[in-house]
């Protein structure tokens, strides 16, 4: 395997997309030693973070949370806010299927903002952040909090022709409609 962080990456990428997580764990640590040797700190943040996507596929929601973590410091650090956003997303969504609501919910609201103040930013992705923190809203019982997010996500995943991300939303929302 090349010593490129790039091209180790890459590897991991594509073992991942063919369902061999143990061999995308160990390109995207070994993308993560030489990037970490090298002082690259932004192929590190994604080596990091395709090490915390490959625990968290595993279902080892404390190790994702930490590979995550370490990645959000680095985007903040480097001031990537795209990057933070889109990490701040996924650590904030493991907290929430992990349970830890409060951990995660300043996590989602930071993706949202972070991804709202950017010109950059795509429509699936500000839909995407919206939307676990939607599922986190209903499931603390904050109705007029989610309906609002879920109509968010569902007029950003309608505007993208994401048909499944917009189905999902009105069921939701039909869920939310106050019983006669």
């Amino acid at each position: 395997m090349s010593n490129n962080p790039v091209n180790q990456i890459a590897v991991g990428d594509q073992a991942r997309r063919d369902g061999r997580l143990d061999d995308a764990y160990r390109a995207y640590q070994k993308a993560a030693e030489t990037s970490h040797a090298s002082l690259d700190e932004e192929n590190l943040i994604t080596a990091l973070a395709g090490m915390g996507q490959i625990e968290r596929d595993r279902g080892h929601l404390e190790q994702a949370q930490q590979r995550y973590a370490d990645a959000l410091a680095l985007c903040r650090d480097q001031n990537f806010p795209l990057r933070t956003a889109h990490i701040a997303r996924h650590l904030g969504d493991i907290y929430r299927v992990s349970g830890l609501a409060q951990q995660a919910e300043p996590l989602l609201t930071e993706a949202i903002l972070l991804y709202r103040h950017n010109l950059d930013t795509k429509v699936l992705d500000l839909a995407n952040a919206v939307r676990p923190l939607a599922l986190l809203k209903t499931t603390q019982g904050d109705a007029d909090g989610a309906r609002t997010l879920w109509q968010e996500a569902q007029v950003l995943y309608s505007a993208v022709n994401v048909e499944a991300g917009a189905t999902e939303c009105s069921a939701q929302l039909a869920k939310l409609l106050p019983s006669a």
